[in-house]
C-alpha cells in the first residue's frame, strides 16, 4: 500500500489535476491525453503496474514514434517523439495494454498545426460547350486530397452534366459534355469536415456555353472570349446593318486560328480592349461595309504574310468606317515569294474605299522577298491602297504611323506605291495622269503623320521596272493632300551594278506623287536615294511624253496634272535631301530635284525650304532647285535658305555624262512663258554650287540665284516688294554655262530684283561667242522678243543678260569669271538697274576690275558711263542700256524696249571708243542693219 501511495503522490506532483485515479490499484496511466506542439518534440506517459505493460501507436501514424517504454515490467515511463507538423492539426492514439489484455488504456495524441484551409484559383469558370473537354481548376489546400468532398448543385433544368470530379494536391478537374442548345450553369462545392475543424467549403461556379459558344441566352452582342469572337465572325456575313457588337474584355487568341468573316455590315466596338496572342494569316473581315472602332491589336500578336492575299489585321477591304484602331504587332514576310498578283499590305486596312480615321500603327512592317514582284504592290503603315469613290470624301484622316516600314526585294518589275501611313491610290492610265480629262479623284488624305523610318531596297534590277512611288506619308495620291507631316527618315537604295535601271521614280518626304492640291504639308525627315536609279528619258518605255523622268522632292516628288487644278501651298521642308543615284551607260535619265517639289505641274505658293539639297551623280540632265526642280506654273512668295549642290561625280573622259544641268535658288527651270505664271516675291539665301563639271561637252548649264532658266517673268511685284538673291553662286566646271545672280538665262522681263550674292565661275568654256559661257550679276543670257510687232522674232543677247527695258533692280555682289583658257571670256559683267559702290566686275585672273555706274528708270540711261581696263578686256555691261561685243566688232550697244522711247543722254566710252548718237549704229550688238531698234531711239546731249 505504501508503494501505491508513493507512486500516486508522484503522479499528482507531475500532472497535477489532469491525473485521474486508475481503475485498479494494480494498473494506472497518466495523463489520459497528450498534446504536442506544431514544431514537434518529446512526450511521456507515466505507468503504475504490478505486471507487464506494452504500448503501441496507431499503425497509420507516420509522424510519431515510441522511443522507449514500449514494454515495461512494473512501474515506468513511455517516451514518444513527435515530428514537426507543416499542415493542419492531426490526431493519433497510444494504446497501453496491461498483462496481455487484462486491461487497456487508449490515450489520444493530438498535434497542433496550421489552420485548415481550401482555396481555388478561380471561382467563376467558363467552359466552352462546343466540344467535350476536361476542365482543370487550380487548388490550394493543406487538407489531404483524399479527404476532400465534391457536391454538385445544378441551377438549370439539365442535370448530371458534370462528371468525374477528381482532386489532386494542386488542382480539381471535371468533365463536361457538348451540344446543349442553351447555356448551362452549376456549382461544385468543395468541402472538408472533421471533429476538430468542423466543416470547411468553397464553391466554384461553372458556366457551360451552348453549342455555338455563347454563355447567355437571347441576343449575344458582347464578346468576352475567343469562342464568342469565333462565333461572331462565323455569323457576321448574315447579320444586318443594325447589328452592334462590342468587346467586353481582352481576348486571348493563343492557339486559336481565326477564320475571317466574309463580310460585315454592322458595327463592332473594341471599347479599347485588346486581341492578345493572335498569330494572324488573314484579317478579321474580308469585306467591311459597316464600322470597326476602338480595337487594339496587342504587341503579343503577329501577322505572317502569305504570297497571294491582301494583308491587314482589321479588314482586307473597307467600304465603311474604321476608326481609332491601334496596332502594336509586327507584320513580317520572309521567303522566296514571287507575289504574282497585285496586292496591298498594311497594319489596319489593306484596301480602303471608305473612311479610315484616327488609327495608329506602332508595329513594324517588314517585307523581305528573295523573289520578285510580278504585279503592282501597295505598302503602307496604316492603309495599303485607298480609293474613295467621291472627290469630297476624306478617305484617310488623322492617322499616324510610328512603326518602321521596310521593303527588301531582289527584283521588281511592276509599279510600287509605298508610304509610311498610306501606300497610295489606284493609278489611272499614263495619259490621264498628266491631263485632267478622264482623271479620277480618289479623295483626300488629311492630318496624317509618319514618325518612323521608311526604307526601300531593291537588290537587283534584272528586269525593267515601270515606276516606284515612295513617300513618308503616302507614295501616290490621285487626290488631295492636306495638313500632313513626315518626321521619319526616308531612304531608297538600289545597290545593283546591273544595266537595267529603275525608271520613273517619284519620291518625296511627305508624298511621292500627288495629282491634286498639296497644302500645309511639312517634312523634317532626312530623304536619301542612292544606287542604280536610272531615271528615264521623256517618252521611253511608256510610249508617251507625259512622264518627265525621276522626281525627287523634300515634300512631294511630283505634283499635279498640267491643267492648273493642283496647288502646292504653305508647305515646308526642314529635312536634309541627299540624292546619289548612279547612271547606267545605256540610259539618259532626267532628274528633277527640289526642296519642296521635284517636278511641279502646279502653282507653288508660300513654301519654304531650310535644309541642304544635294544631288551627287554621274547621271545626265539634272534639274536642281531650292523650291522646285521644274515649275510649270507660277511660283509665288517662296523662300529657300538651304544650300544647293550639284556634284557631277565625273569620271575621267566622261564628257557625255552631262548633257544639261539647271540649278536655281527657287526654280531650276521655270518652263512657262505665260505672263500670269511668273516667279514672284521669292527669295533665296542659300549657296548654290555646281561642282566637277565634265570636260569637252558643248552643252549648256544654267545657274541662277532665283532660276537657272526662266521662260517667264521673274517679278518682285513693286519697288517696295522685291525678289532677291543673297546666296553666293560657285560654278566649277569646264562645260559651257550661263550664270546669273537672278537667272542663268531668261526669256522675259526681270522686274524689281535685288542680288547681293557673289558669283564665282571657274574653268567655264569659252569657245567663241556661239559656245562661250555667259556670267552676269543679274542674268547670263537673255533670249526674248524685243517686240513681236516690230521684229517678229526672238533675239539673243549675249554677255551679261539682256537690255530689255524693265530689267530693274540692285546688283551689289561681286562677279568673278576665270574661264578654261585663262581669259575673262566674251560675256562677263553686270546686269543691273543700279550699280552700287560695292559692286564690281573682275574680268581677269589678276583681278583687274571694270567699274561703272548706270541708273535705269523709265527706259532712260542717264549719266556718262566709262569702262576702262586692259586691252584684252571683253566685258559687257547691260542694263536698260549697255554695250558688249559681237564677232569682230570691238564694242556694241543694245537698247531695250518696253514702252516709250529709250534715250541716250550722254556719250558712253569703252576702252577709248566713244559712242554717240551719230555712230551708235556702227556698234550695235547685232550690227548696223538692226534698224528696227533705231525707230525707238533718240539721242539727247
Amino acid at each position: 500500500m505504501k508503494k501505491y501511495l508513493i507512486l500516486l503522490a508522484a503522479l499528482f506532483a507531475l500532472f497535477s489535476c489532469d491525473v485521474k485515479l486508475p481503475e485498479t490499484t494494480d494498473f494506472a496511466v497518466a495523463p489520459e491525453s497528450l498534446t504536442a506542439k506544431a514544431e514537434g518534440g518529446s512526450l511521456s506517459l507515466a505507468v503504475y503496474s504490478d505486471g507487464n505493460v506494452t504500448a503501441t501507436l496507431d499503425s497509420s501514424c507516420d509522424w510519431a514514434r515510441i522511443t522507449s517504454g514500449a514494454s515495461i515490467e512494473g512501474d515506468g515511463e513511455i517516451e514518444i517523439q513527435v515530428d514537426e507538423n507543416p499542415a493542419m492539426k492531426r490526431t493519433t492514439n497510444v494504446t497501453v495494454v496491461y498483462k496481455g489484455g487484462v486491461l487497456e488504456k487508449v490515450i489520444p495524441l493530438t498535434q497542433n498545426g496550421t489552420k485548415a484551409y481550401i482555396e481555388v484559383a478561380e471561382d467563376d469558370v467558363r467552359v466552352d460547350g462546343k466540344s467535350e473537354k476536361i476542365t482543370e481548376v487550380g487548388l490550394r489546400t493543406n487538407i489531404p486530397a483524399a479527404s476532400l468532398n465534391a457536391t454538385l448543385r445544378y441551377l438549370g433544368d439539365q442535370k448530371d452534366w458534370i462528371s468525374d470530379v477528381v482532386f489532386t494536391s494542386d488542382k480539381m478537374s471535371f468533365a463536361t459534355p457538348v451540344g446543349f442548345d442553351t447555356p448551362q450553369q452549376a456549382e461544385i462545392v468543395v468541402s472538408y469536415t472533421d471533429d476538430i475543424v468542423g466543416t470547411l467549403s468553397v464553391t466554384v461556379s461553372v458556366l457551360l456555353s451552348d453549342k455555338d459558344g455563347y454563355y447567355e441566352a437571347g441576343p449575344h452582342t458582347e464578346i468576352k472570349t475567343a469562342s464568342e469572337l469565333e462565333h461572331f465572325l462565323s455569323l457576321a456575313a448574315s447579320l444586318d446593318a443594325d447589328a452592334a457588337y462590342t468587346l467586353g474584355a481582352d481576348i486571348d487568341l493563343k492557339d486559336v486560328a481565326l477564320t475571317s468573316a466574309e463580310s460585315y455590315k454592322g458595327s463592332l466596338s473594341g471599347n479599347g480592349h485588346k486581341l492578345i496572342n493572335w498569330t494572324a494569316t488573314a484579317p478579321l473581315f474580308k469585306t467591311l461595309s459597316g464600322s470597326v472602332s476602338d480595337l487594339v491589336i496587342d504587341a503579343s500578336c503577329k501577322y505572317n504574310v502569305s504570297e497571294y492575299d491582301n494583308v491587314a489585321f482589321v479588314a482586307a477591304h473597307n467600304s465603311g468606317t474604321v476608326r481609332n484602331c491601334v496596332n502594336n504587332a509586327p507584320i513580317s514576310c520572309t521567303g522566296k515569294y514571287v507575289f504574282p498578283n497585285s496586292r496591298s499590305i498594311a497594319a489596319i486596312v489593306a484596301v480602303n474605299d471608305g473612311v479610315v480615321s484616327g488609327c495608329v500603327n506602332n508595329g513594324t512592317v517588314d517585307i523581305v522577298s528573295e523573289g520578285f514582284y510580278q504585279a503592282a504592290l501597295w505598302l503602307g503603315g496604316v492603309v495599303g491602297k485607298t480609293s474613295a469613290s467621291a472627290a469630297e470624301l476624306t478617305s484617310v484622316k488623322e492617322c499616324t504611323n510610328n512603326g518602321k516600314l521596310s521593303l527588301t526585294v531582289d527584283r521588281c518589275k511592276s509599279p510600287t506605291f509605298i508610304g509610311g501611313v498610306v501606300g497610295g491610290t489606284p493609278a489611272d492610265t499614263v495619259k490621264t495622269l498628266y491631263i485632267s480629262e478622264g482623271m479620277k479623284d480618289y479623295g483626300v488624305i488629311s492630318g496624317c503623320t509618319n514618325t518612323a523610318a521608311v526604307t526601300v531596297t531593291w537588290n537587283e534590277m534584272a528586269v525593267p521596272v515601270l515606276n516606284a512611288n515612295i513617300g513618308g506619308v503616302i507614295g501616290y495620291l490621285q487626290g488631295t493632300l492636306t495638313s500632313c507631316e513626315n518626321k521619319g527618315a526616308l531612304s531608297f537604295d538600289i545597290p545593283s551594278t546591273g544595266e537595267t535601271p529603275l525608271k520613273h521614280t517619284s519620291l518625296g518626304g511627305v508624298a511621292g506623287f500627288v495629282l491634286k492640291s498639296v497644302t500645309r504639308c511639312n517634312n523634317s525627315g532626312t530623304v536619301s536615294v542612292k544606287g542604280l536609279l536610272g531615271g528615264g528619258t521623256v517618252g521611253d518605255s511608256m510610249g508617251t511624253s507625259y512622264y518627265p523622268g525621276t522626281l525627287l522632292g523634300g515634300v512631294v516628288g511630283m505634283a499635279g496634272p498640267n491643267d492648273g487644278t493642283c496647288v502646292i501651298e504653305e508647305c515646308n521642308n526642314n529635312g536634309v535631301l541627299d540624292f546619289q543615284p548612279q547612271m547606267v551607260a545605256s540610259g539618259k535619265p532626267i532628274y528633277f530635284v527640289g526642296g519642296i517639289v521635284g517636278y511641279g505641274k502646279a502653282p507653288i505658293q508660300n513654301c519654304n525650304n531650310t535644309k541642304a539639297v544635294t544631288l551627287k551623280s554621274n547621271c545626265k540632265n539634272k534639274y536642281l532647285g531650292g523650291i522646285v526642280g521644274q515649275s510649270s506654273y507660277e511660283v509665288v512668295s517662296c523662300t529657300n535658305s538651304g544650300t544647293i549642290t550639284l556634284d557631277n561625280v565625273v569620271k575621267e573622259n566622261d564628257s557625255d555624262f552631262s548633257l544639261v544641268s539647271y540649278l536655281g535658288g527657287i526654280s531650276a527651270y521655270h518652263a512657262v512663258d505665260a505672263a500670269s505664271k511668273k516667279i514672284s516675291l521669292c527669295s533665296n539665301s542659300g549657296e548654290i554650287n555646281y561642282l566637277n563639271g565634265p570636260a569637252g561637252a558643248t552643252n549648256i548649264n544654267y545657274v541662277g540665284g532665283i532660276a537657272g532658266l526662266s521662260l517667264g517673268e521673274v517679278h518682285g511685284g513693286s519697288t517696295d516688294s522685291r525678289c532677291f538673291n543673297s546666296g553666293n553662286i560657285n560654278y566649277l566646271g569646264t562645260t559651257r554655262c550661263y550664270v546669273g545672280g537672278i537667272c542663268g538665262q531668261t526669256a522675259a522681263k526681270i522686274l524689281w530684283m535685288d542680288n547681293s550674292g557673289s558669283i564665282t565661275a571657274t574653268g567655264a568654256s569659252n569657245a567663241g561667242i556661239a559656245n562661250s559661257s555667259m556670267v552676269g550679276g543679274f542674268v547670263g543670257v537673255a533670249s526674248h522678243s524685243l517686240d513681236a510687232t516690230l521684229d517678229g522674232g526672238t533675239k539673243t543677247k549675249y554677255g551679261v543678260g539682256s537690255a530689255k527695258a524693265g530689267y530693274t533692280g540692285n546688283q551689289t555682289g561681286n562677279v568673278t569669271a576665270v574661264l578654261a583658257d585663262g581669259s575673262t571670256g566674251t560675256g562677263v559683267g553686270l546686269v543691273f538697274g543700279k550699280l552700287n559702290a560695292a559692286g564690281s566686275v573682275k574680268t581677269a585672273p589678276d583681278g583687274t576690275a571694270v567699274n561703272g555706274f548706270c541708273n535705269y528708270h523709265s527706259a532712260t540711261v542717264s549719266g556718262a558711263l566709262s569702262v576702262t581696263g586692259g586691252s584684252t578686256i571683253k566685258a559687257a555691261i547691260f542694263a536698260g542700256a549697255g554695250f558688249g561685243t559681237y564677232g569682230s566688232a570691238p564694242v556694241g550697244i543694245i537698247f531695250g524696249i518696253e514702252s516709250g522711247h529709250s534715250k541716250l543722254k550722254a556719250p558712253i566710252s569703252v576702252n577709248g571708243v566713244t559712242i554717240t548718237a551719230d555712230n551708235y549704229k556702227d556698234y550695235l550688238a547685232y550690227g548696223a542693219n538692226e534698224n528696227v531698234i533705231t525707230t525707238y531711239m533718240t539721242y539727247e546731249n
